[in-house]
C-alpha cells in the first residue's frame, strides 16, 4: 500500500533564481573583461616606452660616437622619430651634454613624445 505525502518538497531552482545567477555572473565577467582590456592597454604602452628608452640609448651612442644618428626606426611595425639636442656648453672636462628625446609622430609635439635620455659625450681636440 502506497502513502502519499502532503509535504510541498520540491527540489531544483525557479525560473527567477536561473535569471538572476545568469545577472550576477554576468556583471562579474564584464567586469572583469574591463579589467583586462585595460591590462592589456597598459602592457602596449609599458612595450612603446621600452622599445623607445632603448631606441634613445642607442641613438645617443651612435651620436657619441660619429655625431650622426637615425631619426626613424622602424620596430614592430611601428615608427619611433628621434632628436637630439646638445644642451649647451662644454665643461672644463671636455664634455657636451646631450638630451635624446623619442617620439610617436614626426610632428614631435608634447602629446607624441614617449621619452628621453640626457648623456655626455666628449669633445674631440683637434
Amino acid at each position: 500500500m502506497k502513502v502519499f505525502s502532503n509535504s510541498n518538497s520540491e527540489t531544483g531552482l525557479t525560473l527567477l533564481e536561473v535569471l538572476l545567477s545568469i545577472v550576477i555572473l554576468s556583471v562579474v565577467v564584464i567586469g572583469l573583461l574591463g579589467f583586462f582590456a585595460q591590462t592589456i592597454l597598459l602592457s602596449s604602452r609599458v612595450e612603446d616606452r621600452m622599445t623607445a628608452l632603448n631606441i634613445a640609448e642607442e641613438v645617443l651612442l651612435e651620436y657619441k660616437l660619429n655625431k650622426e644618428y637615425q631619426e626613424e626606426v622602424i620596430i614592430n611595425n611601428k615608427t619611433y622619430y628621434s632628436r637630439v639636442f646638445e644642451l649647451g656648453n662644454t665643461s672644463s672636462l671636455g664634455l657636451t651634454p646631450l638630451k635624446v628625446e623619442v617620439y610617436s609622430k614626426n610632428d614631435f609635439s608634447s602629446s607624441s613624445y614617449i621619452t628621453g635620455v640626457y648623456g655626455y659625450f666628449e669633445e674631440d681636440e683637434e
